[in-house]
């Protein structure tokens, strides 16, 4: 693929749901095989900017780049695993299936697939570590496994090169939120990360960049911070300035 200075360009984004203002004047530049994690308040904008990254809701202003084009236009290089995956876990099919899924195609029978497409899904299993599971019923995964299909799904073709997730350890035990962690740290090595997320502990500890987002979009990455700025009242302040400054770690 053609290099990209940044694969992901924000400029001046808004979006409104009817006439309400969700996301207002954001900003975002991401390098490849950055690691960003998005947080902030329910109902802040952090999926709907996620959306917004993948194509899935319409810009009201500015512009988005991935990989030099328009989201929709680059959907074969992008991996999302979204909060509802639209799967029915009670539906009695394999981990194969579920991950042969991230083809793309309308094909519904495993045997449609030729053998490059299958050794992809398989690849993309081996990756996430869950060898061995491939004709297991997804219904019989634990949560953390489940959530690991996923992840394999979104990455089985092999071209991806940003994974975006919402909210990848909602619903998972802390031993399994961090097991997704330290797996979307190894695929970090090679693909650019976007997680949503809730978990600021694990957010601070694998990712090099954190977005706080409620309407606006602040970025935190380098600045070192102080007490001073609880005295000024016009100064964005979050929980990424207290869990720095109590934790005594530049973010």
């Amino acid at each position: 693929m053609k290099f990209f200075s940044n694969v992901i360009d924000i400029k001046d984004v808004s979006f409104k749901y009817e006439n309400t203002n969700v996301l207002e004047n954001i900003n975002l530049e991401l390098k490849e095989k950055d690691f960003l994690t998005l947080i902030g308040p329910n109902g802040g904008g952090k999926s709907t900017l996620l959306k917004l990254l993948v194509g899935l809701n319409k810009l009201t202003s500015g512009s988005i780049k991935v990989l030099g084009n328009k989201p929709k236009d680059i959907y074969k290089h992008i991996g999302y695993v979204p909060q509802n995956t639209n799967i029915n876990i009670n539906f009695p099919i394999s981990v194969l299936d579920v991950v042969m899924m991230g083809h793309g195609t309308k094909k519904k029978s495993i045997f449609s697939y030729n053998k490059k497409e299958i050794n992809c899904a398989k690849d993309a299993i081996n990756k996430v570590g869950l060898n061995g599971f491939e004709n297991t019923k997804i219904s019989n995964l634990s949560g953390g496994q489940r959530q690991k299909a996923f992840i394999a799904r979104a990455i089985c073709t092999n071209n991806t090169k940003i994974l975006f997730l919402d909210e990848p350890t909602a619903s998972i035990d802390p031993k399994s939120s961090q097991d997704i962690y330290e797996l979307l740290r190894i695929l970090n090595q090679s693909i650019t990360i976007v997680a949503v997320s809730h978990d600021l502990a694990f957010a601070s500890k694998y990712a090099n960049k954190i977005g706080y987002v409620n309407t606006t979009l602040v970025n935190h990455d380098s600045p070192k911070l102080s007490f001073d700025k609880l005295s000024n009242k016009d100064e964005h302040f979050c929980e990424i300035e207290l869990m720095s400054m109590l934790s005594g770690v530049s973010i």
